[in-house]
This record gives structure tokens, C-alpha cells and sequence, in this order.
């Protein structure tokens, strides 16, 4: 019965990875693009001041990229 119930699992599993990966898009950035990062405008209030915080915008830059650390991690200017 325990097998029975790990491979079910399995299959939960595999079938929510499945659907997640169809909107996951695979992106790297090279040293030297200038690219947007996109930040939750209601905690990160020291990037840009702005008089009305509720029309902020998404997305702050563009920054530089001058390092890459990690497959997904970058040091940007």
C-alpha cells in the first residue's frame, strides 16, 4: 500500500510540474545588457520616491549587468 501510494504522489507531482513549466521561460543575461528589474512597488520604496505610491511602476531601471554570480543570479550597477 505504501508503494501505491508514493507512485500516485509521483504522479500528482509530475502532472503540477507539467503545467507549471508551460509558462516558465528560460532567460540569461550577458555581461554588459541593460535590463528592468521588476520589484514589489509597495516594499521598495527607497528605489524610486514617488509622491503617489499607488500608480508605481513594476518595473525600475534599466540596470546594468556587470556580473553574472549564478545560472539565475546577476550583480547589477
Amino acid at each position: 500500500m505504501n508503494y501505491n501510494l508514493q507512485r500516485q504522489l509521483d504522479v500528482g507531482r509530475n502532472m503540477m510540474k507539467k503545467v507549471v513549466d508551460k509558462g516558465r521561460v528560460k532567460r540569461e543575461f550577458m555581461v554588459g545588457y541593460l535590463m528592468f528589474k521588476k520589484l514589489q512597488s509597495y516594499r521598495q520604496t527607497t528605489v524610486g520616491f514617488r509622491r503617489n505610491i499607488k500608480p508605481n511602476p513594476q518595473y525600475f531601471g534599466p540596470y546594468k549587468v556587470i556580473q553574472k554570480i549564478r545560472v539565475v543570479a546577476y550583480k547589477l550597477l
